[in-house]
């Protein structure tokens, strides 16, 4: 049986929509999976008011503290040890769960994440993966949130761990990676973009040994025609990629169906249905915090309970089939290679 945490607190959707998700996976997962729902107590009284007979496998934990959108992310970590965010954390590090799910506090994950957590093999700082519809499969894009500041190398550390999620997740024998830039051309972008796009170059030829291809930049416009399995950017970059593509599609869909849903001589009502679920982040597993030898799921800010219930089935299946163990076994592979990374 797997065991997983939800932390329900700290985002921007009401703590009872997250925990109808819990309850929805609890029906899918059945005696496979064990949930235990961190919350505080005023919400765990919520809970138990609004849902009489719950599932044998939802267990309910009360924590003292909650992590808010809007705290410092160095300040939670030093000040709100107490908060469910943090007991979450706390039973990665003692192996007591096999997965954390919160929609909470991007920069507060982390950093927890980063402290608390052991990191995988060649890699400094974690990073969020999610996971786009092109016209050649699903893309990798990492960082999308997890480091607003960074270094040439991390880049490099996010692009071998988005290459190997690839081969792992959708059989790519030989994933090709891009770097998120305003043109294709190696001058362009900011100083750290360009020594960055140095910095592949630089281990190209290893990159290749390894069956890893660096195919420059790539501008956000042609992403999604697949020219590349990875794309790799700082959080900023990312996160702004990511959520301009949930408004655009949400916008097209939207725009197309009030257009074209009252024309008397077609029904497309069904097509519409199946367009949207394709295009809607909800239908997703949220983002996959990658970088530390446990398993999270960031889910967005906004969740619904439909996107809750998607994400903790993106954990179930990371810690079901062992995703992080066989990121960490290939990345082992890199550390002789790239063990002399430069400190720029």
């Amino acid at each position: 049986m797997l065991r997983l945490v939800v932390d329900i607190m700290g985002s921007d959707s009401d703590p009872l929509d997250l925990f109808q998700g819990v309850i929805q996976a609890a029906d899918l997962f059945g005696a496979d999976c064990h949930f235990t729902v961190l919350a505080t107590k005023q919400i765990i009284n919520r809970c138990n008011e609004n849902f009489k007979e719950l599932s044998s496998s939802i267990q309910l934990e009360e924590a003292e503290e909650e992590v808010l959108m809007e705290d410092s992310p160095l300040l939670v970590v030093r000040r709100k040890h107490k908060s469910s965010m943090a007991l979450g954390v706390g039973k990665l590090k003692d192996k007591s769960c096999d997965g954390l799910i919160t929609a909470g506090n991007t920069g507060a994950i982390t950093a927890f994440a980063t402290l608390e957590l052991k990191k995988l093999p060649t890699i400094e700082r974690p990073a969020l993966l999610a996971t786009l519809p092109t016209e050649r499969g699903k893309v990798a894009i990492l960082d999308v949130g997890a480091n607003i500041t960074f270094r040439p190398r991390y880049l490099m550390q996010f692009a071998l761990m988005g290459a190997i999620y690839q081969k792992i997740e959708q059989g790519i024998s030989d994933p090709k990676i891009g770097l998120l830039n305003i043109g294709g051309e190696a001058r362009k972008g900011t100083r750290v973009v360009r020594q960055a796009y140095d910095y592949f170059n630089h281990y190209a030829e290893r990159l290749e040994e390894k069956n890893l291809h660096f195919e420059g930049n790539i501008e956000a416009r042609d992403v999604f025609e697949g020219k590349v399995d990875v794309i790799v950017a700082d959080g900023f970059t990312g996160n702004v990629f990511l959520k301009t593509c949930e408004g655009v599609s949400s916008f097209i869909v939207d725009q197309i169906s009030k257009r074209f849903s009252n024309l008397p001589f077609i029904n497309p009502k069904k097509q519409f249905q199946q367009l949207e679920k394709y295009l809607d982040y909800a239908e997703y597993p949220g983002a996959v915090m990658l970088g530390v030898d446990s398993v999270i799921v960031k889910c967005h800010g906004c969740s619904s309970s439909l996107a809750m219930f998607n994400g903790i089935k993106g954990a179930y299946h990371l810690a079901k089939n062992k995703i992080i163990g066989k990121i960490e076994d290939q990345l082992k592979e890199f550390q002789t290679e790239f063990s002399e990374l430069a400190t720029i």
